[in-house]
């Protein structure tokens, strides 16, 4: 839902900084900077399905009345692409994807603000990327300064382990 909603403010944002009288009335709060806390957090007396089908709604009426105008813009695109992604149309009417619809992968998109970003896949599944642990880059060199990599599947504990096991070696093989 907060995907979904981001990706309707932003191109909202983008509109309504070039043209502030193109959205219609229903859509203008999108574009203030303070409603991702009202819609999101502050409205606990609307359901949480009720607030989501608003959302898809609007997600549709945006689209429909900036296609041919904004369609250009990466904020309009990437609407499009959470919107192809996350949702399906059935009997007319937007739905959000579930797992047994099938295509839910790492390639979706996580976040408009960096939309190459993708998340893990563990449990002896394939991974996408690398992870980087940094190790104290403080400049004492009797803290063991240096870091770690391997796929992003590598688990943060994993890592600790490994960094602790070196450790204990380096520990013993000091002189006293």
């Amino acid at each position: 839902m907060e995907l979904l909603y981001t990706c309707i403010s932003r191109l909202a944002a983008v509109i309504a900084k070039q043209d502030e009288t193109f959205l219609p009335a229903e859509l203008k709060h999108y574009a203030d900077p303070n409603d991702f806390n009202r819609v999101m957090y502050h409205q606990r007396s609307t359901d949480t399905d009720e607030r989501l089908q608003t959302i898809l709604k609007d997600a549709d009426t945006i689209l429909l009345i900036s296609s041919g105008k904004y369609d250009t813009l990466q904020t309009y695109e990437l609407l499009v692409r959470c919107l192809s992604e996350q949702t399906i149309i059935e009997d007319g009417k937007r739905r959000l994807r579930e797992k047994s619809d099938g295509r839910m992968d790492s390639a979706m998109l996580q976040n408009p603000s960096d939309p190459d970003a993708t998340f893990r896949i563990k449990a002896g599944k394939g991974h996408r990327g690398y992870a980087l642990i940094l190790k104290n880059p403080s400049a004492k060199p009797d803290r063991g300064n240096g870091f770690q990599y391997d796929v992003n599947t590598h688990s943060d504990s994993a890592f600790l382990k490994e960094n602790l096991e070196a450790r204990k070696n380096q520990m013993k093989q000091q002189p006293l």
